[in-house]
């Protein structure tokens, strides 16, 4: 829910990215599920950073190592790809959060849909949308979100420097 700033800040460099996000997840979430959910989400998002299209990841996600439980199999397998709503979980779990998210991504149409559908979700929502709205905001950019939204989030100026910053340090890194 919280993965972006490492994989911006390392983006690149994937041996660094899982270093870092593993390291970031096991600060609070140090369970194999957590892990095996924060290396597959990362791992996508480093993927649509790159240039991947959003749809094309969500149908092949993929586990950057050896997966250290069994529960993430089903991600991996795509099976949120048919889930319909009343089915899915809560999202309080990390694999149904990361599930819902991208079950929300799938679903969604645009950004402002996304982010919708997985706030709406309910349960874990804020948890679930952190991990949609970081998703897709790499799919669909800045531009995508609406100008409303915008006037009213607070530190903008703040948070778009930092994740200038992010980026640039991903760059100094990689010419390191």
């Amino acid at each position: 829910m919280r993965l972006v700033p490492a994989v911006l800040a390392a983006h690149g460099q994937q041996t660094l990215i899982w270093r870092w996000v593993i390291d970031s997840t096991r600060t609070t979430h140090a369970s194999p599920d957590c892990i095996d959910a924060a290396l597959v989400f990362a791992n996508i998002l480093d993927r649509v950073i790159s240039g991947e299209s959003l749809r094309s990841v969500l149908m092949n996600p993929e586990h950057p190592g050896l997966p250290k439980s069994t529960a993430i199999q089903r991600i991996l397998n795509g099976e949120y790809l048919h889930l319909k709503r009343e089915h899915l979980g809560d999202g309080f779990y990390v694999i149904e959060a990361l599930e819902n998210a991208l079950w929300a991504c799938w679903q969604g149409e645009d950004l402002e849909a996304t982010l919708l559908l997985a706030a709406n979700l309910g349960g874990d929502a804020d948890t679930v949308a952190a991990i949609a709205g970081q998703l897709a905001g790499a799919a669909y950019g800045e531009e995508q979100l609406p100008k409303d939204w915008l006037k009213k989030l607070a530190w903008r100026k703040d948070i778009t420097d930092l994740a200038d910053g992010l980026l640039a340090l991903s760059q100094q890194l990689e010419a390191a």
